[in-house]
């Protein structure tokens, strides 16, 4: 179950990133003209990053506790991870603070 567990969270990272990377290749709705706006149409694919990195690297499945705090702080990971990379994707220091 656990290898089975760790190619789904593979998968699920995978195509989390690339959806991140580039996120209308599913919706094929426009970018909005605002840095801010795309990096916040990037956070949504964070969920999946946050939920492959968790069944990749949580291995206590059988403690409920622990496997909510783990799916909280893998869902902020991924999330985290998936605004730096529309914030460097997007260039929302260089367009804000740099003029």
């Amino acid at each position: 179950m656990t290898i089975s567990l760790k190619i789904i969270g593979i998968v699920l990272l995978i195509s989390g990133l690339v959806l991140a990377f580039k996120p209308t290749i599913i919706s094929k709705t426009p970018l909005p003209n605002n840095s801010y706006q795309i990096i916040e149409m990037r956070v949504v694919w964070g969920f999946p990053i946050g939920v492959g990195m968790l069944f990749i690297f949580h291995n206590q499945w059988g403690d409920l506790k622990l496997t909510l705090c783990a799916l909280l702080i893998f869902l902020t990971l991924g999330i985290i991870f998936a605004r730096l990379l529309g914030m460097v994707l997007d260039g929302f220091l260089k367009n804000n603070c740099f003029g």
